[in-house]
């Protein structure tokens, strides 16, 4: 597993993904955290789809952890402003999250409604907004946060004709787990010849366009 090194930059090599991905998927659908890298990865594909008349492919959606920073929520509202997409969703639900601030419990539930009290700030209000009392899929509060993405996802897949490449930007350079899920050759759910691409059912499919990259390379881009 030992790394190619391409004639090419980065950001060049995204392009080329991205062009790639549009024209292979009926629908992108990019997993935005409010981090550095999911932003610049939504900013990226949302650039590529404006300047090819692409805008009616591409869609994000944002999974809201209640007790986030201040700054990031002021940032992921700006991008939900700025980008008015169809299909954005901003998820806001009781899901069963890794604590590691609890020395009784190593989970936690933000936007639990029975200690709505406790909550650090309200449940956002808007029409792209779901929460538990709109979920548009068999939902149960107390769901892993990772098995509700997997099932949101699906779902998008399943209400679209086509299909969905889900957008995540996750780098190689994070961890030799990143690293080996993309770069493994043993894998059973690759998508045609594409390393960056990977199956989950017949609609959905996860993509991971910013692999390559590194640290130095997202805040450069930034």
């Amino acid at each position: 597993m030992g790394k190619n090194y391409l004639k090419q930059n980065v950001y060049e090599a995204t392009q080329d993904r991205l062009a790639t991905l549009f024209n292979e998927f009926d629908h992108i659908l990019v997993a935005f955290s409010g981090g550095k890298d999911s932003g610049l990865l939504l900013n990226l594909a949302y650039r590529y789809a404006q300047q090819h008349k692409q805008l009616d492919q591409l869609g994000y959606y944002f999974l809201d952890y209640e007790a986030q920073y201040q700054k990031t929520i002021k940032y992921v509202k700006a991008m939900f402003t700025d980008l008015s997409l169809k299909n954005r969703y901003w998820l806001a639900l009781p899901n069963s999250v890794p604590s590691a601030t609890s020395m009784q419990t190593g989970h936690w539930i933000p936007w639990e409604k029975s200690k709505r009290d406790l909550w650090v700030r309200p449940m956002p209000a808007a029409d792209y907004v779901i929460n538990e009392d709109n979920v548009p899929w068999n939902y149960q509060p107390g769901t892993n946060d990772y098995d509700v993405q997997e099932d949101f996802t699906k779902w998008f897949a399943h209400n679209h004709i086509g299909k969905t490449a889900v957008l995540i930007g996750i780098r190689a350079d994070e961890s030799l787990d990143r690293y080996a899920a993309i770069k493994s050759k043993r894998k059973i759910n690759g998508y045609k010849n594409y390393n960056y691409i990977i199956k989950q059912d017949e609609q959905t499919f996860n993509a991971y366009p910013l692999y390559d990259w590194e640290v130095k390379d997202v805040w450069i881009a930034n």
